[in-house]
C-alpha cells in the first residue's frame, strides 16, 4: 500500500457542515460553519489558500460510509481545525460576496406601512383562554398588573 496523503490532512465537508453536530463530524464551531459545502468549495478555498488541494470524489466519510461525499486533500500546514475553519471561512466569504452580486432578482415588495389609526380601528385579537385560566394564572403569579 503507498502512502499517497503522507504530508497532507484529510478534509471531510462534514467538518465544516453547519447540518452536523460534533458528534456527526463536525471540527469547527457552528458559527464559522458553512451550510452544505459543496467539494469544488473547499478545493477553490484551499487552493486561494495555498494548501495545494487534490480532490477524492468518490471517497466516503466513514461516519456516514453510506453516503458518498468526497474528501480533498491538503498540505499538512498547520492544526486541522485551524485549517477547516479557514477554508470554512473562506467559503463564507465566497459565498457573500456571490449573493450580493446577484441583481437579476425581482425587488421584493413590502406590505404599506400600518398607521396608528389603522391599528386603533382594529379589534384586538380574541384569545381562547377562559376566565378560570386567567384566574389560575394571577394566583400562581404568571401575569403582572
Amino acid at each position: 500500500m503507498m502512502m499517497k496523503d503522507k504530508g497532507k490532512l484529510v478534509i471531510w465537508p462534514a467538518y465544516i457542515d453547519q447540518m452536523r453536530s460534533r458528534n456527526m463530524g463536525r471540527i469547527i464551531a457552528l458559527k464559522n460553519a458553512v451550510k452544505e459545502p459543496q467539494l469544488n468549495e473547499i478545493k477553490e478555498a484551499a487552493r486561494k489558500l495555498g494548501l495545494n488541494p487534490e480532490v477524492e470524489p468518490e471517497k466516503a466519510y466513514p461516519k456516514c460510509w453510506w453516503e458518498t461525499s468526497g474528501r480533498v486533500l491538503v498540505d499538512d500546514t498547520g492544526p486541522k481545525s485551524v485549517i477547516a475553519k479557514q477554508i470554512a471561512l473562506y467559503i463564507k466569504k465566497i459565498r457573500n460576496q456571490k449573493g450580493s452580486s446577484r441583481t437579476n432578482e425581482p425587488a421584493k415588495t413590502k406590505e404599506p406601512a400600518k398607521t396608528k389609526e389603522s391599528l386603533k380601528t382594529k379589534e384586538p385579537a380574541k384569545t381562547k383562554e377562559t376566565a378560570k385560566t386567567k384566574e389560575t394564572a394571577k394566583k400562581k403569579g404568571f401575569f403582572r398588573f
